[in-house]
């Protein structure tokens, strides 16, 4: 099996090397790159060619869905997922129009954020329980 090529970016340099360390512990996944700001991925992400870029920010730290939009343009390849602590319709709108596979909550568990990865990479749709029940 192909390995999960993914890029981890948050503007807090901890989460960047936690997540690092959680994703590439993980058999299928390899952690790539990371970056701070979403902006900074296109040019990391066009060199190391990601399967996933998972972005743990709130849009507006992130650049928004402009940035996303942005990313998702130079890279339509790579599934997009967003893991956040605000929660709305709009932003579930936004972002997935912009290109965005998985919309989560950040206090995801780390079983089901390496379930999400997964899924999305195989071109899956996801979102935390409480963005679905708002969706429908």
């Amino acid at each position: 099996m192909t390995k999960v090529r993914l890029v981890i970016v948050d503007k807090r340099e901890v989460i960047r090397q936690g997540l690092a360390r959680l994703l590439g512990a993980e058999p299928n996944f390899e952690v790539v790159s990371t970056a701070d700001t979403a902006w900074d991925i296109v040019e990391k992400s066009c060199k190391h060619q990601p399967d996933v870029i998972f972005i743990s920010c709130s849009l507006s730290e992130c650049g928004g869905t402009e940035a996303i939009s942005y990313v998702h343009e130079k890279l339509p390849r790579a599934s997009i997922m967003v893991t956040t602590d605000y929660e709305t319709n709009d932003d579930l709108i936004a972002i997935t129009r912009a290109g965005v596979r998985a919309y989560l909550r950040s206090d995801i568990r780390a079983d089901s954020l390496i379930k999400a990865i997964t899924l999305i990479a195989e071109g899956k749709f996801v979102a935390s329980p409480q963005m679905s029940a708002r969706a429908t």
